[in-house]
């Protein structure tokens, strides 16, 4: 059972794994969210995006290092 320390809401316990991990967790896909709605609208927005990365080339090709 959380700890309540005379509260309705359970405190969260920074020490617990789980629950820091979870958070953590939560932050990234919250982040990714960002990410993806910000570079993904568009195709060309996600293409510049990619080429900025190193990913694809101008033209659109994969870069030798991600095996093109």
């Amino acid at each position: 059972m959380p700890k309540t320390f005379g509260r309705d809401t359970p405190v969260l316990d920074p020490f617990d794994p789980f629950r820091s991990e979870e958070r953590v967790l939560n932050r990234f896909l919250e982040a990714a969210d960002r990410f993806d709605a910000k570079h993904g609208r568009t195709k060309a927005a996600a293409r510049r995006q990619l080429e900025k990365e190193g990913v694809v080339t101008r033209s659109g090709r994969l870069t030798k290092r991600f095996g093109g």
